[in-house]
């Protein structure tokens, strides 16, 4: 992993954002828990239950430094804590000076955003329904192509859409002076005049899977000219592409809408 060339024991330097207070001297600072999280999160783990295998290894541990370490259900009720004060935004602020550190480290100077909702299934009381008839939550994640960051987010209810904006503004934010974001591949839900503009603004390029709102059809339908598309290895598909332009209401400016199309197979019928 990238972030492996960033030190664990550096969020010992951190320490001060984080409001947490050791209530005696039997308690554990707030690194003895984010170092081992992190640890966990970038080796694949999932649950906190996950943390038992850090706990076991005890030659990882004198490898990293860890030689003080919670029990998961510790870490969990440090977590909920957090949670319920400012932890949250002080934990943030790590991220984002850890997220920073790696982008000065890497050599390119352009990178590629991709954003996108992701669906959590949960069977917590207060989850809620997805659009795939699924319980759960719908965070919306904004990653680099390059290298594998993530640069903001956004916790969302399985039900809930908006905030997008919000996530891209702080994709931005994040990024070191002198690196900048040529290209942004964006979900249709963030296809609107307000993302639009601020992405033509800051100078960047853009992919929107495009919503097929009433104009949009009518103006497929007025798309004269199809070619055959090929894939990226130049291989011919059975799918045709066309292009025509579109603009929404409050643009001054017209953008290129590229439409592929193709007919949709006979499925095999059985013998009965």
């Amino acid at each position: 992993m990238y972030l492996h060339k960033i030190k664990l024991n550096k969020i010992r330097e951190f320490e001060g954002l984080c409001p947490s207070k050791i209530g005696s001297n039997r308690g554990y600072p707030a690194y003895c828990y984010i170092e081992p999280i992190l640890l966990m999160l970038t080796r694949g783990g999932k649950t906190i239950e996950d943390l038992r295998e850090i706990n076991n290894d005890t030659a990882l541990r004198k490898l990293t430094g860890m030689e003080k370490m919670p029990s998961p259900s510790t870490v969990g009720d440090w977590l909920r804590r957090q949670g319920n004060s400012e932890g949250l935004q002080a934990l943030k602020k790590v991220i984002d000076i850890t997220t920073k550190k790696a982008l000065s480290m890497d050599k390119r100077k352009e990178y590629t955003l991709y954003v996108d909702p992701t669906i959590i299934e949960a069977e917590k009381y207060d989850a809620k329904m997805t659009y795939k008839g699924t319980k759960g939550y719908k965070p919306i994640i904004a990653t680099l192509g390059e290298i594998p960051l993530i640069l903001s987010h956004s916790f969302r209810q399985g039900n809930e859409t908006g905030q997008g904006i919000e996530v891209i503004k702080k994709a931005y934010e994040v990024l070191p002076h002198g690196k900048k974001i040529s290209l942004a591949c964006l979900d249709s839900e963030f296809y609107n005049t307000e993302v639009i503009e601020y992405l033509r603004d800051k100078g960047t390029k853009f992919c929107i899977v495009a919503d097929k709102t009433f104009s949009v059809k009518e103006l497929i339908k007025r798309i004269d000219r199809w070619e055959s598309f090929k894939d990226k290895d130049g291989v011919q598909t059975e799918k045709q592409i066309g292009e025509t332009v579109h603009t929404m209401n409050r643009l001054g400016f017209l953008f290129k809408l590229v439409v592929l199309r193709w007919k949709p197979k006979q499925r095999a019928l059985k013998v009965l």
